[in-house]
């Protein structure tokens, strides 16, 4: 009985054996895994579990924080797309969707003190009432011409890499005022573009800003007082005046008041008091002396004569 076991489990190992070696060979399906470098295990990845986000929403893993290229024109083009926008909500008074443009930390401090701002927005606006009133619609258009070409100049982007660009001009120097300088620093934050400052403002340089406004208010209520009283009617003049004004300057020399003292050639030449320099004292150290005009010769007083003293009168004996 046991002899007749082995034979059975003999011939069924040798049945399995055959199948085994058979001629046919192994099909992709069946080959033993690390049998060949074609068919090694793969690699344990990640799973991705922002499949599970809303369809319109998801992007692959490995594409998330991928940005191509450090420097394209698309760059470049998106960021002067971003300066034009900044420039022209200002412009329009849009104050608060400008300061949201900024990187926030940095414009913590101004947000406290942005009513001076605002202040501004509302002198510009009367700038306008005041010389549509005064000298009618066409000549605010030509000042707003006028003045639109010197804002909206061409603006030059340089991207130094996919995150960081500089706008020239400053597209915000009506904002910052002199601290701003020549150029305005943008970074990417997100996917976004932001203002960027070379340091946060803190109190001092918040209220430096709230001063350069109230200083731009000043010279604004000054112009609008020369237009007002006719001592400025060309729009030339008066959009020269009123860019200077914008800077916190006074108007260029020999715009202000020449239609009321003398013309532009009276006003062009400053006392030496207003021009910083101390006045020349009459002969301080010359050599020569100062010639006598005959008009200031004074006549010299002739010597006073005494009176003669009368003859005694003659006596006869």
């Amino acid at each position: 009985m046991s002899s007749s076991r082995f034979t059975i489990v003999a011939v069924l190992a040798g049945f399995l054996a055959g199948c085994e070696r058979g001629s046919e060979p192994a099909g992709p399906f069946n080959q033993k895994l690390g049998a060949s470098a074609a068919a090694l295990p793969t690699a344990r990845g990640r799973s991705d579990l922002g499949i599970l986000k809303e369809p319109k929403d998801y992007k692959p893993a490995a594409e998330v924080g991928k940005r191509g290229p450090a420097i394209t024109g698309d760059e470049r083009e998106q960021v002067r797309v971003f300066a034009e926008q900044i420039r022209d909500e200002f412009d329009a008074g849009n104050v608060d969707g400008v300061i949201e443009k900024f990187v926030p930390e940095h414009v913590a401090a101004l947000r406290e003190q942005l009513s001076a701002v605002y202040e501004t927005v509302e002198k510009r606006q009367g700038f306008d009432g005041v010389v549509d009133g005064k000298l009618g619609k066409t000549p605010l258009d030509d000042v707003k011409a006028i003045v639109a070409r010197s804002v909206k100049a061409d603006i030059s982007v340089d991207v130094q890499d996919g995150e960081n660009a500089s706008v020239t001009p400053n597209v915000l120097a009506h904002l910052l005022g002199p601290r701003a300088g020549q150029v305005l620093a943008v970074k990417r934050v997100g996917e976004e573009w932001k203002v960027s400052l070379d340091r946060p403002l803190d109190a001092a340089g918040a209220t430096a800003i709230a001063e350069f406004h109230k200083q731009v208010q000043a010279e604004i209520d000054a112009l609008i007082e020369q237009i007002d009283t006719g001592k400025l009617a060309e729009p030339e003049k008066i959009a020269a005046a009123y860019l200077e004004a914008l800077r916190g300057n006074p108007p260029p020399a020999g715009d202000a008041g020449g239609a009321a003292g003398g013309g532009d050639e009276a006003q062009s030449q400053p006392s030496d008091a207003a021009s910083g320099e101390a006045p020349k004292p009459d002969d301080a150290g010359g050599d020569e002396e100062e010639e006598v005009r005959p008009r200031d010769r004074r006549p010299e007083p002739e010597p006073e004569k005494k009176p003669e003293p009368e003859p005694e009168p003659e006596v006869t004996p």
